[in-house]
């Protein structure tokens, strides 16, 4: 591939007007140059389409892609896989934004670790209030998190245990052309984890490769969530163990389970108590599933115990990321 290979970025786009520009100017404007930018439009009805091909004829890098009709982040997602002609391919989502040398760090890894398929990194959330100051929050909670700043190959087990492989992944094109790694499209909730986990246990070794750096960033908000988010989450373990036909897989899932589906339904609880509880998965079906309260809790305790670990390894470089974020939310004049 040599030393610039083509990266294909995919971004799913619906009804995203307010947000698709300062994410297409955080794309575009990575210090790694070769790159092709995907915009699959999942039947958007605002103005959403006609900036992206607005911004297209600026930078011919640029693609908007209509899939024909709304069909959900996961079909766009793969639409956008089938089209992509990268080295590598990688998804954002059009309301997120990226450290200007994200991509370049990454590769630059990859050629040190030619053996790795999956490259990810640290996801940091943010805030924007009304007035535009932005807060931060903190890494996703996994032991591997306290290795600040190196680059190494994840250990998936523990991996999977803390939080089930949460990547925000750069994948090698070759693995996702040539086999059927792909988002599930009947899901509504957990098609994210769904992806990264059979990434994470492909039976080829995929050699996972965690750089160590809080470069990506998204927005956290008042999201709802599904009524029946643990039959979600379950039904999307069964599809990554049926596609990579893991037995390691299995015995995982059915370990953290319990806990799990209890951390899942308090957060339920906290959502309905809020009115943000959705519709059902469409695809979901009545489940009673083990859940253990005690392990649910430990889990969550433990999530805390990194979180505080994170704020405090991003000392020094929270003030930078922040005023980073406010530069990129700001429009050119």
């Amino acid at each position: 591939m040599g030393a610039d290979p083509l990266i294909s970025v995919v971004i799913p786009a619906y009804n995203v007007a307010d947000t698709i520009d300062a994410t297409l100017r955080s794309v575009s404007t990575q210090t790694h140059r070769n790159l092709e930018i995907l915009v699959v439009d999942d039947g958007s009805t605002d103005d959403t389409a006609s900036l992206v091909r607005s911004a297209a004829e600026v930078d011919p890098r640029v693609r908007c892609i209509d899939q024909g009709g709304n069909r959900g982040r996961s079909s766009a997602r793969n639409f956008g896989i089938d089209s992509a002609a990268g080295d590598w391919i990688a998804f954002v989502d059009a309301d997120d934004l990226w450290a200007a040398d994200r991509l370049e760090a990454m590769m630059a890894a990859s050629r040190d670790h030619p053996g790795s398929s999956v490259l990810f990194d640290d996801r940091l959330q943010f805030t924007v209030d009304a007035q535009g100051r932005v807060a931060l929050g903190h890494r996703y909670p996994t032991r591997q998190m306290v290795r600040t700043g190196r680059i190494h190959e994840v250990d998936r087990r523990s991996w999977m245990i803390d939080r089930f492989c949460r990547m925000d992944p750069v994948v090698r094109g070759s693995l996702l052309r040539d086999h059927p790694i792909r988002y599930p499209v009947d899901l509504a909730v957990g098609e994210d984890l769904c992806f990264y986990t059979q990434l994470a246990f492909w039976p080829e070794p995929t050699r996972p490769l965690r750089i160590g750096r809080p470069s990506y960033r998204y927005r956290m908000g008042a999201t709802s969530r599904s009524g029946t988010s643990a039959q979600s989450w379950m039904r999307g373990m069964r599809h990554a163990i049926e596609v990579t036909g893991s037995s390691e897989l299995g015995g995982l899932v059915e370990l953290i389970t319990p806990g799990w589906v209890a951390v899942i339904g308090r957060g339920d609880a906290l959502k309905a108590a809020e009115g943000r509880i959705g519709a059902p998965d469409p695809g979901s079906v009545a489940e009673e599933l083990p859940a253990s309260t005690w392990r649910g809790y430990g889990r969550l305790a433990g999530w805390r115990v990194l979180q505080d670990l994170s704020r405090i390894a991003d000392r020094a470089e929270r003030p930078g990321i922040i005023a980073d974020i406010e530069r990129q939310l700001v429009a050119p004049s």
